[in-house]
């Protein structure tokens, strides 16, 4: 991923990476799901019975300690321009993107990223950069799923696979283009970021969502 955000800085991007925070958010609402699930399914009392009631309320406390600390790191960090916003509620992110995307039932890791690149499209990124491992099922999905619901909406995308080995020079032309889409795409209002994250960007490595 250095070779793509290093390329995107020098153009005047600044690419964010995805966080593992977003990881920490979906896996609580796939819990979360599962739970409720269980509780249509099998009724009140028998979850009650069944220990269901119990891990719903040990979800409810680690969920509530997860959101205080984050929001501690966040506020403590803020002013160094280490954390621009991103897009983390996942009852909306998922509710809204299962209509286009995966669905939530078949509990996949491809169920998260279209529905959240969509998202950051909505709350002011200008382009999404899908990069899997090579030959990855889930990256694949995940390209064949909102590369063609981005394309319909001329929005910005570009899918990339690597293998730890430099981009050849098609991919990097690929890129190249990429890289022009985001600089003329005119979205809606973009995030405020301090003025410190132009100059922090400039030295990180790594990018998922890239905006200018």
């Amino acid at each position: 991923m250095n070779e793509i955000t290093e390329m995107l800085i020098s153009k005047g991007i600044y690419p964010k990476v995805t966080g593992i925070t977003e990881w920490f958010h979906y896996t609580d609402y796939a819990r979360k799901f599962i739970m409720e699930g269980r509780r249509r399914r099998e009724g009140l009392l028998h979850t009650l019975l069944g220990g269901g009631i119990k891990d719903e309320a040990v979800y409810v406390v680690e969920k509530f300690w997860k959101q205080a600390t984050e929001e501690k790191i966040v506020s403590l960090l803020k002013p160094t321009g280490l954390i621009p916003h991103v897009p983390h509620n996942m009852n909306k992110i998922i509710g809204e993107g299962k209509k286009e995307f995966v669905d939530p039932e078949l509990e996949s890791e491809a169920t998260v990223s279209p529905a959240v690149g969509a998202a950051a499209m909505n709350e002011g990124y200008s382009g999404v950069a899908i990069i899997a491992p090579f030959g990855c099922l889930p990256g694949r999905l995940i390209e064949g799923v909102y590369t063609p619901w981005a394309k319909a909406r001329d929005l910005p995308v570009l899918a990339l696979e690597n293998d730890g080995q430099p981009y050849p020079p098609n991919i990097v032309s690929r890129m190249e283009v990429f890289a022009n889409n985001v600089l003329r795409y005119e979205g809606g209002e973009e995030p405020q970021r301090p003025v410190l994250w132009r100059e922090l960007a400039e030295r990180t490595g790594l990018s998922m969502f890239a905006r200018h």
